[in-house]
């Protein structure tokens, strides 16, 4: 959904409250399509806080079908959005008043915002920037997953392999040996 924000902008202190669908149904991760299993509608609220800066509030809650860490299974992920950030619309950074580390900084929030193309915001590429930085580190379709067997490629979830419990790496045969004499005891 693309909102213009003429109308925001057009008096300092004006809000204006939307509800955004999500309009996508697959979502890129480690480059994977992935689906996106529940998309309710987000709530945007913008905000003008005048000298052509705009407040941002997104919330959402989106439930992405993500490949477990452990054994590549699909599992559902519930990923929040919960974001307040200011938009400024000018586009470069004047103020010299800055360090040469701010102006640096801020030139770089501003070349962040892909979301916002001259007075238009693009809702989707907002969600799914804000997306990438939220979805969990470790995703796993269970606590106890088992994962894959390292040789043959088998989900352990189903049942074990055939594979001979070796290392791939001769070195590593002392330490399985101490494992094994640890889980006999």
């Amino acid at each position: 959904m693309l909102i213009h924000l003429s109308e925001v902008l057009s008096a300092e202190g004006k809000k204006c409250s939307y509800t955004v669908p999500v309009g996508f149904g697959t979502f890129r991760y480690h480059g994977n399509e992935c689906p996106v299993l529940e998309r309710p509608d987000a709530s945007l609220v913008l905000v003008n806080k005048g000298d052509q800066k705009v407040e941002l509030q997104l919330s959402a809650s989106v439930k992405l079908g993500l490949p477990c860490d452990r054994c590549l299974e699909e599992t559902a992920a519930a990923v929040e959005i919960d974001l307040c950030t200011d938009i400024d619309m000018k586009e470069t950074v004047h103020d010299t008043e800055l360090s040469e580390e701010e102006m640096e900084a801020e030139q770089e929030r501003l070349e962040n915002q892909t979301f916002v193309e001259g007075h238009t915001l693009d809702t989707d590429k907002l969600l799914m920037q804000e997306l990438i930085l939220r979805i969990p580190a470790k995703i796993l379709c269970k606590e106890d997953c088992k994962g894959i067997c390292y040789q043959c490629g088998k989900n352990l979830n189903y049942g074990a392999c055939d594979c001979k419990d070796e290392p791939k790496d001769p070195r590593m045969a002392a330490i399985l040996d101490i494992f094994k004499a640890a889980t006999e005891e």
